[in-house]
């Protein structure tokens, strides 16, 4: 069935060949050069421009209160411990005095 139909499509393009390429080619020159249309993309840039803009404020200002305002340049820590390793150079903690 998909080989049928991929084969009906192969014929009707073929068929179809240059002729309609080239106008389908020219219809979508037309359809950018038209100032409508150039006006909407150029607004469609403007917007996405300003969401990227917004968005990445937002991110930063959210990692900055996660990080505590912490200066990026600065290393941390992990204070993960696992469990039955020494702490510090000393033992467990477990251990009888």
């Amino acid at each position: 069935m998909i080989l049928a139909a991929g084969a009906a499509g192969y014929v009707l393009g073929a068929k179809a060949g240059r002729n309609r390429y080239d106008q389908i080619a020219e219809q979508a020159r037309k359809l950018r050069s038209n100032p409508t249309v150039q006006q909407k993309v150029s607004e469609a840039r403007h917007v996405a421009k300003d969401a990227a803009t917004s968005a990445a404020s937002t991110a930063a200002d959210k990692v900055r209160r996660h990080d505590g305002g912490a200066d990026q340049t600065t290393s941390t820590t992990s204070s993960t411990q696992v469990p039955g390793t020494p702490t510090n150079g000393f033992g467990r903690g477990d251990e009888g005095v």
